[in-house]
């Protein structure tokens, strides 16, 4: 279930004499997740700025008497799509540093990592029915994210649910490219792959129009991504970005 919360509807910004309106919202949001792992990407950046401090994210709705420290945690990807680094949720009764956050896995350093707009990573949950709180200020407008070579973890950066059509891959020539070469995996909760979704542009695929399809481009993919659910990006080239349509609330 996804509880948003919205406190302030539009943003002004002024520029000389000009005030230059942003669809960006500002309030806070708590996602209930599965057992076990989901990719995740913070729908929220930090008010004012492009990126998201680790520490702003807290797990809500877990007993943590009833679990290990350390057992809720957030690992990242390497563009192998190999697992990174690993950060664990410990409470500060039990934690070295005597604060309540995100630490290395052995709880005696708090976590440094601010993840940039667009940027997700996998989640473990002990229990079903845990949450992540998060808050901060969300773009509604257009936005477009550059995605760096082969794996990316990403997702929906909106906090209403988007189609998979309204994320556009840009700034790639397919006809230096197989068709199909841009794909988006979804997982379970084992971490192990669900679905693939390719890109294929009208002139090749089945269906005669351009967008996300299954891995045969014989049928337009129908897939819906809620707010804050990842996926994994392939991506066969530098300078490759994403671009995410305008939402409204």
């Amino acid at each position: 279930m996804k509880k948003l919360m919205i406190a302030t509807a539009v943003l002004c910004a002024a520029v000389g004499a000009n005030a230059l309106e942003s669809a960006n919202v500002v309030g806070y949001s708590q996602t209930d997740y599965r057992k076990k792992y989901t990719l995740v990407v913070p729908e929220f950046d930090k008010v004012g700025e492009t990126g998201l401090d680790i520490q702003t994210i807290k797990p809500v709705n877990v007993d943590m008497e009833d679990y290990g420290e350390g057992d809720i945690n957030i690992q990242t990807f390497t563009d192998s799509a190999t697992m990174s680094q690993t950060f664990c949720w410990y409470d500060s009764e039990v934690s070295e540093t005597g604060e309540s956050g995100w630490h290395d896995v052995t709880g005696e350093e708090l976590a440094v990592k601010t993840f940039t707009k667009g940027e997700g990573f996998m989640l473990y949950m002990p229990v079903a029915g845990g949450a992540l709180n998060v808050s901060g200020e969300v773009s509604l407008d257009e936005v477009t994210i550059p995605c760096r070579r082969k794996y990316t973890l990403m997702g929906n950066i909106r906090p209403v649910a988007v189609s998979i059509q309204d994320i556009v891959p840009v700034d790639v020539d397919m006809e230096d490219y197989g068709e199909g070469d841009i794909n988006i995996q979804t997982f379970t909760d084992s971490a192990t792959m669900s679905e693939t979704f390719c890109w294929y542009d009208s002139e090749v695929s089945e269906t005669g129009e351009s967008g996300w399809h299954d891995v045969t481009g014989e049928v337009l993919a129908t897939k819906t991504f809620a707010p804050a659910e990842g996926f994994m990006l392939y991506m066969p080239t530098t300078g490759g970005s994403l671009k995410y349509k305008a939402v409204t609330l």
